[in-house]
């Protein structure tokens, strides 16, 4: 009996025990479940979206080609900084290029409104090897030796000093004259005083016939005295008023001539510069911009034989306004927005040795195009990455971009993964 009582406690207390053992697993189940939830809500996190990139700068590259055919000369090494209008290289022709570059220096120092100076300071160099610019450059020194012998050796100032001289030397005896007319003035006042008193003496009977004869013709001698001066101040006052009369008419004719010289200077002049131009034109290479300098074939030398319209070199742009062009699937692409940030990972500096570049979602586009959107990734820090490395660009640099998309909970993305599958 009492042996009874002692199983029956021990069942109950066993039952008792497996009753409670329920309800802690049942209390732990929930609080499991309680947790699970909590942490599926309130845990949250973004998805990303990725896609390729390429960085590429809103400059356009230009391509250079030879503008002729014939053998190229290169001036400049690869990836060499170029400021536009500098020359690349050039294709061998007759004009020497060290000959034209010294002539063209030569011709920018010529200034036209300070003709004299600029012919005083030109260089002449007739050793000049310049092919077709040959005879212009000819021409323009013809001209300017022209100028220098109407101006320096002029045959028309020499005449007009000549002549000049003997205005002077006129006007001295004229002057002179003028003095001894002065004095055949008073002379003749004093002899005709005399005159007049012998004519009365005479009437008087005082002196004789004679007398008043002599005294007649000598007033009648200096009266031709004095009109002999006259012509003389006459022909000598004529005499300078056609040498004047000269004079003006040399000028007008030195005038001429060195108006002639200095428009054939100019006229040279521009022939020159423009067929330097030209020269410059079909031979030259030239940056169209400001950018680095980028082989086309590695393999181009000096002895290479290049076709006109070949295309030889790419001119990169300065890296001052790169933007990224990324191309994502349709995947995820609705809820990117303007504004979203993004990471960057090039292809060409791994990001584990370098660092990521940051950006912006700066453009989206609405449509695709062969199943893919692009999009514009404004580049916060330029080519600076996390690690603050500065990376050096590249023409079309390639890579993969993460956008960061609207954090969703565990328990959101759980629901629309519920949601799909109820409408499939």
């Amino acid at each position: 009996m009492k042996n009874k009582y002692t199983t029956e406690e021990l069942y109950e207390a066993s039952q008792s025990f497996k009753s409670n053992k329920t309800i802690i697993s049942l209390l732990f189940i929930i609080a499991f479940l309680i947790a699970l939830f909590s942490g599926a809500y309130y845990i949250k996190y973004p998805k990303t979206v990725e896609g390729k990139i390429i960085i590429t700068s809103l400059t356009n590259t230009y391509n250079v080609y030879s503008p002729l055919n014939g053998k190229v000369n290169i001036l400049k090494k690869e990836r060499d900084e170029l400021n536009a209008g500098e020359t690349i290289a050039y294709i061998e022709n007759p004009t020497n290029y060290q000959d034209l570059i010294s002539l063209e220096k030569d011709i920018k120092k010529f200034n036209l409104e300070k003709l004299n100076q600029s012919i005083d300071a030109l260089a002449v160099n007739l050793n000049y090897k310049l092919g077709s610019i040959q005879e212009f450059y000819y021409n323009f020194i013809i001209s300017v030796n022209t100028y220098k012998n109407i101006t320096k050796n002029n045959i028309y100032k020499t005449n007009i000093q000549k002549y000049s001289f003997k205005i002077k030397e006129n006007q001295k005896q004229i002057e002179l004259l003028g003095k001894v007319k002065r004095l055949q003035d008073n002379k003749v006042a004093s002899i005709k005083a005399n005159y007049t008193r012998d004519s009365i003496l005479e009437a008087e009977g005082v002196i004789s016939k004679n007398d008043l004869n002599i005294s007649r013709t000598n007033y009648l001698n200096q009266m031709e005295n004095m009109s002999s001066s006259d012509v003389r101040i006459h022909d000598v006052s004529s005499s300078n008023k056609d040498i004047k009369g000269e004079i003006n008419s040399l000028n007008a004719q030195n005038n001429n001539e060195t108006s002639k010289a200095i428009i054939d200077i100019e006229k040279q002049y521009f022939n020159l510069i423009n067929a330097i131009e030209t020269w410059k034109n079909n031979y030259l290479i030239i940056s169209p911009i400001d950018g680095q300098l980028q082989f086309v074939s590695p393999f181009i030398s000096k002895s290479s034989y290049i076709s006109r319209e070949t295309k030889l070199f790419i001119i990169l742009p300065h890296n001052n306004n790169l933007i990224g062009k990324a191309f994502l699937t349709p995947k995820n692409y609705g809820p990117l927005k303007v504004g979203q940030s993004a990471i960057i990972k090039l292809s060409d500096y791994p990001y584990r040795d370098y660092g990521i570049i940051k950006g912006t979602l700066s453009k989206k586009s609405p449509i695709a195009s062969d199943t893919l959107y692009q999009v514009d990734v404004k580049l916060n820090n330029g080519l600076v990455t996390n690690t603050h490395k500065k990376l050096e660009y590249y023409h079309n640099m390639t890579g993969v971009v993460e956008f960061t998309t609207k954090k969703m909970s565990l328990l959101e993305r759980f629901m629309n993964i519920l949601s799909s599958i109820n409408e499939e």
